[in-house]
This record gives C-alpha cells, sequence and structure tokens, in this order.
C-alpha cells in the first residue's frame, strides 16, 4: 500500500537486575529506511513488560511521521495476542499494553502481526 509505514521492534530483558533495552526500526512499503531508535529500560518486571515497553517506543517514534497506515511486526506472540483479543488486562504490564492500544487507535489503519 502506498504510505504504509513498516515498524519493526524487539526488546533485550535481564531477569538478573530487571533492566533490558528495546529498538525499533521504521521503513516504508518498499523496505527502504526511514528512522530507527533504541532506549534502555530501567525496573522492568518481565520479558512481556519490556516487549510491551518496545512495542511503546517504536509507536512513539513512527507517531512523529505522521502516519496513517502502519504495520507492526514483532517477534512477541503474548504482546500481540493481548493486543489483538483484548487481553491481558491482568499481566503486570497491562498499562503499558493499554498506552500501546490507545496510541494504535490514533493511526487510521494499525495491524500488528507475529513474526519471528
Amino acid at each position: 500500500m502506498t504510505g504504509q509505514k513498516i515498524l519493526n521492534v524487539d526488546a533485550f530483558y535481564s531477569e538478573n537486575d530487571f533492566t533490558g533495552a528495546c529498538g525499533a526500526v521504521i521503513r516504508n512499503n518498499r523496505g527502504g529506511f526511514i528512522r530507527a531508535a533504541t532506549a534502555r529500560l530501567d525496573h522492568v518486571p518481565d520479558v512481556v513488560s519490556a516487549e510491551a515497553a518496545a512495542l511503546l517506543e517504536g509507536l512513539k517514534l513512527v507517531e512523529s511521521t505522521g502516519c496513517n497506515n502502519l504495520l507492526v511486526r514483532m517477534d512477541n506472540l503474548t504482546v500481540v495476542q493481548a493486543l489483538h483479543n483484548n487481553e491481558g488486562h491482568s499481566m503486570v504490564g497491562a498499562p503499558i499494553l493499554q498506552d500501546c492500544r490507545v496510541m494504535l487507535r490514533e493511526f487510521g489503519k494499525a495491524v500488528v502481526e507475529h513474526c519471528i
């Protein structure tokens, strides 16, 4: 689709010190690079929270591009299913997931896919 942007996000989580990091890359519908960002995640309770935080950071990055047609790809099936099925409200990362839901609604069209 013309104008579609593709967002890939991923996170790293360390259960030794409850920290992590995340990255996001935005590409156009032909795979051309648009923008990327990384962030350190302090005080992360679990891997699902880290992955949800990666998605949130990526959505913030895309928001600044004025996108209204977004395809998100991420490798955490738990986060993808929670968003698709409106679940995860009792998870530790529920507030982050809710922020993601709110941001996803702000795009004209937004699809979240699981990829490996």
